[in-house]
């Protein structure tokens, strides 16, 4: 199972999107321009997460990082133990889904001070969590290492901190960005 770690920014953000036509014709095309602030975040999501921020937190510098720029399309920013399991991973969805936002609330705690709304995942496993903020959302999530720091209620901990980090620095980005 592929886990994925979202960050998604803290400004309302679109893009564009390709669809083929109802009939197999000629796709259309639907334009959300996307804020000149967050368009380079986009470009380079690995400006957000940080290998120092994922070192700690997989307990190895033996990483592999991914880099998947958005938009169109979603950004991703993912750093991997090379020599086992473990993963961080930074995932902004564009679009946005606030739309399903709120579901599946019975399976997610609330987390106060990231964002408009927060929640974490419930399974100790991984460290997951969801943020809205504005009608943009992002998640980042942490797939503990074996033999690593993180197990548990600390994989949870871990990723409701990155979290918080992570909002801080978009935030920084688009305040620098819209000056």
């Amino acid at each position: 199972m592929r886990a994925v770690l979202v960050a998604t920014c803290l400004l309302a953000l679109g893009c564009t999107r390709t669809s083929a036509a109802p009939d197999g014709g000629s796709p259309e095309a639907s334009a959300v321009p996307v804020p000149s602030s967050l368009t380079e975040v986009l470009a380079h999501p690995c400006s957000l997460l940080e290998i120092a921020d994922v070192e700690p937190l997989l307990g190895t510098s033996d990483l592999e990082q991914q880099q998947q720029p958005g938009p169109p399309g979603d950004a991703r920013c993912a750093y991997f133990v090379k020599s086992g399991r473990g993963i961080v991973e930074l995932y902004f969805h564009v679009p946005s889904r606030k739309a399903d936002f709120d579901k599946s609330p019975t399976e997610r705690d609330s987390i106060s001070g990231i964002g408009d709304r927060a929640y974490a995942d419930k399974r100790l496993t991984v460290g997951h969590v969801d943020v809205l903020e504005g009608d943009q959302t992002f998640f980042v999530q942490i797939v503990p290492s074996q033999g690593g720091p993180l197990h548990g209620a600390g994989a949870r901990t871990a990723a409701t901190q990155l979290a918080r980090t992570i909002a801080g620095r978009i935030a920084v980005e688009a305040s620098a960005k819209d000056r």
